[in-house]
């Protein structure tokens, strides 16, 4: 139901359990991270044969993995003493920081609720389908944009300076970029860094949708 009402879709994925064309969240709840590591009650460890899964398709895809933990570790270690068992946390950390820096995969670890952990993903989602992937916060528009039409472009449909120099090379100042939008929006769609949400602002702020 929450995933509804942010517009999350169901449907089976082949990996991942969220995803856009530029990003793929693998979702993982802490105690079944906890079991994919330490292959409890008999299991095979799975937490590495999944991620080297997800590092694979984003690799071909070209788009971004990220593993999403969910959830409170004191809660699996209260199910731990329960047991009379001591869970290692280093070794949960360490595996942890081995997807990260063997896959390249960013990690995202929040312990709120469904509701709020999935307002982040689609926030990150958004994001990263707007170009601003290892763009700086603080960057200001005239230290990217020292030609005027990319200035121009970029306010008028409140893009990131990065954008909207590729947009202006690949395609030309602001009348070439409505008429584009208009005529032939696969066009746009394809450069790098514009999504589906960029797009339709595009076609909004010219009038065209």
């Amino acid at each position: 139901m929450a995933a509804r009402k942010l517009g999350f879709i169901p449907m089976a994925l082949d990996v991942g359990d969220f995803s856009t064309d530029k990003v793929i969240f693998e979702r993982k709840e802490i105690g079944d991270l906890v079991n994919s590591i330490f292959a409890r009650y008999g299991g095979e460890s799975r937490l590495f044969e999944q991620v080297e899964r997800l590092f694979q398709v984003c690799q071909a895809s070209e788009r971004i993995g990220i593993l999403l933990v969910t959830g409170k570790i004191l809660d699996v270690e209260r199910e731990f003493l329960e047991r009379k068992q001591v869970l290692n946390r280093n070794a949960i950390y360490g595996a942890i920081a081995s997807v990260l820096v063997r896959y390249d995969i960013n990690i995202i670890w929040s312990e709120e609720p469904i509701e709020e952990v999935l307002a982040i993903v689609k926030s990150v989602a958004e994001k990263i389908d707007e170009g601003k992937l290892l763009l700086p916060q603080r960057k200001k528009l005239k230290e990217f944009a020292r030609d005027r039409n990319v200035a121009v472009v970029a306010r008028c449909f409140d893009l990131n300076p990065k954008i909207a120099e590729l947009l202006v090379k690949r395609i030309g100042p602001l009348y070439k970029i409505v008429e584009k939008a208009r005529t032939e929006p696969s066009a746009i769609y394809v450069i790098e860094g514009i999504g589906t949400r960029t797009l339709r602002k595009i076609q909004e702020m010219a009038g065209i949708v």
